[in-house]
Parts: structure tokens; C-alpha cells; sequence
């Protein structure tokens, strides 16, 4: 598991680091199966448009540059790869399908060296303004609006097998009982990870997978289901990419409300900073 780190920066507190507050506990049994309500038909009808004035979005919609045509001959030569034993679709193949994934996206295992490690300090003029989207469609509460727009940025580390999403609120109450904010991914996904708390804040529990497309989208998809119960309440997607020769990632953040089908779309866009000093 990737070392804690301590960020000055970004700590509310020092009572202690995230990765405590955010234990987890992975689940060695095979990834749990789950049919989606019928009301995912209705998302579109109810879905939240995406807003034109954010530049960021042109990153994930303009014309294909020679690079990304280059890495579009990778993903063709990985094709014929992405099938496991007995003709099943592997592990790094998104299962069910994302749902907020782009038609012929090609996925490739998520290597040990994924180059998205970094501490992402967020560009307050390309992230969208708070309150945002996926808050206001989930009708989070003033409070929770507030902690997060104290997230200064976060931070990303990863192992050869792991790989932690990372942030800490500057804003976070005492009351709540928690110091950060922690999310641990399983590289080969074999294991299904759950951590708390969820990122709404609510009572329950978030799961979630880790995939890579051959075109070097690192995209993180998180479950997240009420206390007590199986049944999944929101789905979350992130579509990560790294430009300004790697010195700037534009994560694309989606959100489902399953039961509604509302859908809701918003950016974050940071700077690489080095890691946090490990402990």
C-alpha cells in the first residue's frame, strides 16, 4: 500500500493522516454482480447538461492530435488482448459496461507505473465553480458543499499494485469524526476495496475499480451504497488525463444518481506538485 503522507498544505488538522481516517477493508471474494434499476433508461431525459464555458471540456472533445492518432494504432494492436480465459472479459475491462464511457474505448491492464502520481493542486480557473454540479443534483447539504470546496487539491500515489486517491479538506468539523478523505484501488482488480467515508458524506459505504484505456485515460469508478445494504445508491466515474506534458490533469468527475437517473458532469483541473514527505 503506498505510505502516508503529511501535506501542511492541504491538512484541516493534524490529529492524524487520511489513510488512517480512511481505513479500508478489501474484500478478497470475487467483485459483487449487480443489475442496474430501470430508471438508468430515463437518464437522459433527466440528465444535467454539460456547461459549454468550461475550456476543459474541449480536452476530452477536440480533434484527434498525431499522438492520440498514434495511440489509437496501440489500442487496435491491444484488441485482440482483452479477452481472459474461456473467452470472459478480463479483469481490467469494465464490467458493467462505465456509464459514462465513450463508444470503442480500448482498456489495457493499469501498468505499475500509471505517471498520474503526484500531489494536483487545484487550478481555480479551468475547476468548475462551487457549489458544483454533482453537489447541487445530490442536494448535499451546505456543510458538505463547504468541505468540499476546501479540498485544495489531491494527492495520487500508487505501488506497483496499488494505486490511493487522497484529499484533505481544509474544512472538516470536528463532529464528523473523520481527517481526510481516502479512496484505495486494486491495480489488477482482482479484489473489490471498500473504504469509508463515502464522498457525499453520508452514512454507508464506497467501493471501487481502477481501469486504463491504451490511450492513457486512467479512469476510477466508485459504488457507493447505503449502511446496511447492497443495493447501489450512485455510481461515480472519473476520466483522468495528463497534458502540458504531464504537468496538468484535467479529471473529468460524473456522477449518477441511480434511482432518478440525474446525471451531473464537472471538472478539476491541477497543477503536479511533488508528493507529500512519506512517513
Amino acid at each position: 500500500m503506498p505510505a502516508r503522507h503529511s501535506l501542511d498544505l492541504v491538512l484541516a488538522h493534524s490529529s492524524g493522516s487520511p489513510r488512517k481516517a480512511g481505513s479500508m477493508s478489501r474484500r478478497s471474494s470475487s467483485p459483487r454482480k449487480f443489475a442496474l434499476s430501470s430508471s438508468l433508461k430515463r437518464a437522459s431525459s433527466n440528465a444535467y447538461s454539460d456547461v459549454e464555458w468550461h475550456d476543459a471540456d474541449s480536452h476530452f472533445s477536440g480533434a484527434a492530435s498525431d499522438q492520440e492518432r498514434a495511440l489509437e494504432e496501440v489500442a487496435q494492436m491491444v484488441k485482440e488482448a482483452s479477452l481472459g480465459p474461456l473467452g470472459k472479459a478480463a479483469p481490467w475491462i469494465p464490467e458493467p459496461p462505465l456509464v459514462f464511457g465513450t463508444p470503442g474505448m480500448q482498456f489495457v491492464r493499469v501498468p505499475a507505473v500509471t505517471g498520474f502520481a503526484a500531489f494536483w493542486l487545484r487550478d481555480d480557473a479551468r475547476t468548475t465553480p462551487f457549489p458544483q454540479p454533482i453537489d447541487l443534483m445530490l442536494k448535499a447539504s451546505f456543510l458538505v458543499q463547504k468541505v468540499h470546496a476546501s479540498i485544495p487539491g489531491i494527492i495520487i500515489d500508487e505501488t506497483a499494485t496499488e494505486l490511493s486517491i487522497v484529499a484533505n479538506p481544509k474544512f472538516l468539523p470536528a463532529f464528523l469524526g473523520i481527517d481526510g478523505y481516502a479512496e484505495q484501488y486494486d491495480k489488477s482488480n482482482a479484489t473489490e476495496p471498500s473504504w469509508f467515508p463515502r464522498r457525499d458524506l453520508k452514512m454507508g459505504k464506497a467501493y471501487g475499480k481502477i481501469y486504463m484505456t491504451a490511450d492513457g485515460m486512467l479512469i476510477a469508478r466508485v459504488w457507493q451504497r447505503p449502511a446496511f445494504s447492497d443495493r447501489v445508491e450512485i455510481i461515480m466515474e472519473e476520466y483522468m488525463r495528463l497534458e502540458a506534458g504531464g504537468d496538468v490533469i484535467v479529471d473529468k468527475q460524473t456522477c449518477l444518481h441511480v434511482e432518478s437517473g440525474k446525471r451531473a458532469t464537472q471538472y478539476l483541473v491541477g497543477f503536479r506538485r511533488p508528493l507529500p514527505d512519506k512517513q
